[in-house]
């Protein structure tokens, strides 16, 4: 090992120059990787997320924009008709909000969840107590100092600003809250709808009841019986919109969700073609210059010959410097996404699990494509060293 760092050394500049190419193509293969990695994660993860089949949940997307036409009470009726005309059992929502409270100095996100919404995604608690229907009541919570809010908080949230079971406290608004109780450490939340996959950790965040929204939501979920079409469902649902004249587009998730793979899967397949090809180019080049270089070196090689150096022994040195380069480059690529993607992806102060993420599976992933890079050098150099005479090695330049 120390000869061939030795032999390196002797050749900085060209060595450098070799492993900038090699860390370059490495670095886009990896965040292509990441890339399709993000496509997958979300069209595998949001169905475990769930505790229904997405072809079984409706999401409506309602154009809130015109508040002269639609209103929280013509929407309520219209509701209403589609359980009755349909296969709709029920109707649930959830909406992200901000948290402000100067006493504690919190400024997070908060999650606020309807009662209908449980059967989507459950929220767990490790200590204290869930939502229960009172909480869910105006009559008997209204965020007054006699009827507060109840609060779940996340696991980091408790231990960073020491907040117990019970404790009370206003927002910025003057609105009063109470912990009731501390969330699994872990629990995942969907940032804003569930089709873009995009989860929130609630390690440092809240969730709160939605009581009786009188502004009207963007994202709706309706839950379709087993026995029924969620796609034929979602055509009715529509159709009973234009009657109360309301806008709004209806799909099955699973729809939204196959539409959304296949695009950004044939986006980034073309990526990672590029991505390939750019390593085929790389290997070869890499070839070329490895070979041209011990085609300069005959003189040294001939002198190590003389010296009693064996076939395999100048084999295992050459080979050597070009998979130290190789091993070098992917270790500093790792490094580098580690840097870039290590961390995630944040909204606020809350962490966003989207598969934008350096894994352990790309991390193998690309080291195997960077062995798979040097081989045409490997196999070049044995071949070629092996037509190499003790007399074509004498009067070489090094």
């Amino acid at each position: 090992m120390r000869e061939i760092l030795k032999s390196l050394g002797k050749r900085k500049l060209a060595n450098i120059l070799i492993l900038l190419q090699i860390i370059l193509s490495l670095m886009y293969f990896f965040i292509t990787a990441i890339s399709i990695q993000k496509t997958f994660q979300i069209y595998q993860e949001v169905p475990k997320k769930l505790n229904t089949d997405v072809e079984q949940i409706v999401i409506v997307e309602v154009n809130s924009e015109d508040e002269i036409n639609l209103t929280n009470e013509l929407f309520q009726t219209f509701c209403e008709t589609v359980k009755k005309e349909t296969d709709v059992e029920k109707i649930g929502t959830y909406h992200t909000s901000w948290l402000e409270c100067q006493q504690l100095g919190l400024d997070l996100t908060a999650i606020e969840v309807d009662r209908d919404i449980d059967w989507i995604r459950q929220i767990e608690t490790e200590e204290g107590r869930g939502f229960n229907e009172e909480d869910f009541d105006p009559a008997q919570t209204n965020g007054t100092k006699e009827h507060p809010f109840p609060l779940l908080i996340g696991h980091e949230l408790r231990q960073q600003h020491s907040i117990q079971i019970g404790d009370k406290f206003a927002d910025t608004n003057n609105k009063n809250y109470v912990v009731t109780g501390v969330l699994k450490k872990g629990s995942l939340w969907f940032q804003q709808s569930i089709p873009e996959g995009m989860f929130l950790t609630l390690d440092n965040q809240a969730v709160r009841p939605l009581l009786n929204p009188s502004e009207l939501q963007m994202y709706y979920y309706f839950k379709v019986s087993d026995h029924a079409s969620g796609s034929e469902t979602a055509e009715k649902i529509e159709s009973i919109a234009e009657r109360y004249q309301i806008e709004l587009s209806a799909d099955a998730v699973s729809s939204r969700l196959d539409e959304q793979f296949d695009d950004d899967l044939r986006e980034n397949m073309q990526w990672l073609c590029f991505s390939l090809i750019l390593l085929v180019m790389i290997a070869i080049g890499l070839a070329t210059i490895i070979l041209a270089r011990m085609y300069s070196r005959k003189k040294e090689i001939g002198i190590r010959m003389a010296l009693g150096y064996t076939f395999w022994q100048i084999c295992r040195l050459l080979v050597g410097e070009v998979l130290v380069l190789v091993l070098s480059g992917w270790i500093l690529t790792v490094t580098g996404v580690k840097i870039m993607y290590g961390g995630g992806e944040y909204l606020g102060g809350a962490r966003l699990y989207t598969g934008i993420f350096l894994s352990l599976k790309i991390i193998l992933l690309g080291g195997a494509a960077a062995l798979l890079m040097c081989m045409p050098t490997v196999i070049a150099l044995i071949v070629k060293f092996r037509k190499l005479q003790p007399n074509n090695l004498i009067g070489g330049n090094e």
